[in-house]
């Protein structure tokens, strides 16, 4: 490092030759200006490259943290000048000034990333994403606030859209804003958002894949990056229920009487991450018609019944006007297989009320056949003598056929005589029913 002398006004001093006077630091970065004549005089650091453990460094990258009558104690962080402030004064008294010091550190940091974990494994998954907006706190190991290079406090940051942070500018050792506190170490805190809490701690072999646990401590070495203070988050969102075969056509929300659950049937959960990707989870109706999406973070999500797996599990099927939900009662509504959409809040983390009841057309029919004679004579009926006949509906529909009406108009000439089982006559519409 190259040192160069100045006098009271700040101006460099020649030698005989017109040149700066300057001197070079050693391997142990003592320097000397010696054969002065007694007076007043400054020195100045020059900024530029310089060694540092054999290897040439540009000073600009590098902080100073000591500087002779700038800065010499903590509340001095960050107010350190290359050149010393006040004359020196080599006097016949004193002619010897020593001491004369300057001082410089490599900026450390420490990051990486909060994510959410989404199968509880405590590992890092590729397809796992990162959790925006989560708090993160730098203190000394007991707790106490911290300074940067600068004299700033270090204050708490949050993660951003793909759940990275960083702490920069930070002295390899604790400096301390409360002095001679807490531990030589710094230590991480997370604060999980509301509805997560934390995933399980040091489950990787690798570092850099697993989570640190709601408090880290870290020991930084000099222009070292740490980049492997994680955090995994876990949460025990649920969003789901039963899909059924609604025999009796009388909706609702759940299975009832004749009513068969669906077994088989695809259900799928969509939803878009912090980071702005799409994802889709997708689950099996039991026996029982249920199906269940767990361990969900807070956020919105559509629920769809694959139409495809319910074709194959229930062929005709058609989506049957069913109550919002049982959590509110209100009107039928008619749904389509992908209309759900759900939203899981911290204090309303379950949802088990996402239900489909289906049914199917009814196909009738209706048979008209004389019963005596049972054909038609050669000449034609006879007037006045009564001629049977039966009415038969039938339905050859997936579902029951309700509120349906078979009706036989009499044709003109004909007279009503009697009727029998649940036939009945409507003299005003001359016709049976």
């Amino acid at each position: 490092m190259t040192v160069r002398l100045l006098d009271a006004d700040g101006n460099p001093v020649k030698d005989s030759s017109g040149a700066d006077i300057t001197a070079k630091t050693d391997a142990d970065g003592k320097y000397t200006f010696t054969r002065l004549p007694l007076g007043s005089y400054k020195v100045e650091v020059v900024p530029g490259e310089v060694k540092v453990d054999g290897t040439d460094v540009n000073l600009a990258d590098y902080k100073q943290t000591y500087g002779y009558g700038s800065s010499t104690k903590r509340s001095e962080a960050g107010k350190g000048k290359l050149v010393t402030p006040t004359a020196i004064e080599l006097t016949a008294a004193a002619p010897n000034a020593t001491k004369i010091d300057f001082a410089f550190v490599k900026p450390a940091s420490v990051g990486n990333f909060v994510w959410f974990d989404a199968n509880k494994n405590g590992i890092q998954d590729a397809d796992e994403v990162g959790v925006a907006g989560v708090t993160v706190t730098l203190t000394d190991g007991a707790g106490n606030p911290v300074i940067d290079l600068d004299g700033n406090p270090v204050k708490p940051v949050t993660t951003d859209a793909n759940g990275k942070y960083e702490f920069t500018n930070l002295m390899p050792n604790v400096e301390r804003i409360v002095a001679n506190a807490g531990e030589e170490n710094y230590k991480a805190t997370f604060t999980p958002p509301a509805g997560y809490s934390a995933t399980k701690s040091y489950a990787a072999a690798d570092g850099e894949k697993d989570s640190n646990g709601t408090e880290s401590n870290v020991t930084l070495t000099e222009g070292q990056n740490d980049e492997t203070v994680d955090f995994g988050l876990v949460a025990d969102g649920m969003i789901g229920d039963t899909l059924f075969w609604d025999v009796d056509n009388n909706g609702g929300s759940e299975p009832s009487g004749a009513d068969k659950s669906l077994a088989g049937v695809t259900v799928k959960l969509t939803y878009t991450t912090p980071a702005g990707v799409e994802k889709t989870l997708t689950t099996v109706t039991d026996e029982n018609g249920k199906y269940s999406f767990k361990d969900l973070a807070p956020g919105d999500y559509v629920v769809t019944v694959d139409k495809a797996s319910l074709a194959t599990v229930c062929p005709g099927a058609l989506l049957r006007p069913t109550p919002v939900g049982r959590l509110t009662d209100g009107p039928r509504r008619a749904r389509s297989l992908a209309d759900l959409k759900v939203t899981l809040s911290p204090g309303k983390m379950t949802n088990n009320a996402q239900d489909w009841a289906f049914t199917g057309v009814a196909n009738t029919a209706i048979v008209k056949a004389i019963a005596d004679p049972v054909e038609v004579p050669a000449g034609g009926f006879t007037p006045a003598r009564p001629s049977p006949y039966t009415l038969t509906v039938t339905n050859e529909g997936l579902s029951p056929a309700t509120g349906v009406i078979a009706q036989d108009k009499l044709p003109s000439g004909v007279t009503f005589v009697s009727a029998q089982g649940d036939g009945i006559y409507d003299a005003a519409s001359v016709s049976g029913i």
